[in-house]
């Protein structure tokens, strides 16, 4: 190797090196508080025979259900308008893999709303995270019944 090409050589092999000094890692074990790098994917879908209205939107949130006597506190949520998109809806939540106790209890439901109203909502708790259960959930939702529309005994 000339001198010249070594040189050259390891002028390159000593800048690479101080830029990878300085560049940020992308792994859990360097993210900070607030550093979002956890992900649960899936799909919310329902078996009714009907289409969902090009308003209609669907609410997906990672909770913290290890209480069962307390409120679920919510650890991620998703937000999607579907603009006449139909089942299954695909989702992705985003969350802080800090947040994440091994020991808790961790789950996903789902609800789609017109105008404000509820009309599916998943009376199911999908398990994810811990205890065994992975990062994706298939989520079904059921149509709730307007008050109005109830029949009573008799």
């Amino acid at each position: 190797m000339s001198r010249m090409n070594r040189s050259l050589f390891l002028a390159v092999a000593a800048m690479s090196f101080c830029i990878s000094l300085c560049m940020p890692k992308a792994s859990a074990e360097n993210a900070g508080p607030g550093t979002i790098t956890g992900t649960i994917t899936g799909t919310v879908n329902y078996r009714h025979r009907m289409a969902l209205p090009p308003d209609a939107v669907v609410d997906v949130s990672l909770q913290d259900t290890t209480l069962a006597d307390a409120p679920a506190r919510i650890v991620g949520q998703t937000t999607i308008a579907t603009r006449g998109a139909q089942v299954p809806i695909p989702f992705r939540i985003d969350y802080d893999p800090s947040a994440i106790e091994p020991s808790h209890r961790y789950t996903v439901r789902a609800t789609i709303t017109v105008d404000g109203r509820i009309l599916f909502t998943s009376p199911t708790a999908y398990p994810v995270l811990t205890r065994g259960a992975g990062n994706e959930a298939a989520i079904d939702v059921y149509m709730i019944m307007p008050a109005g529309n109830a029949k009573s005994p008799g």
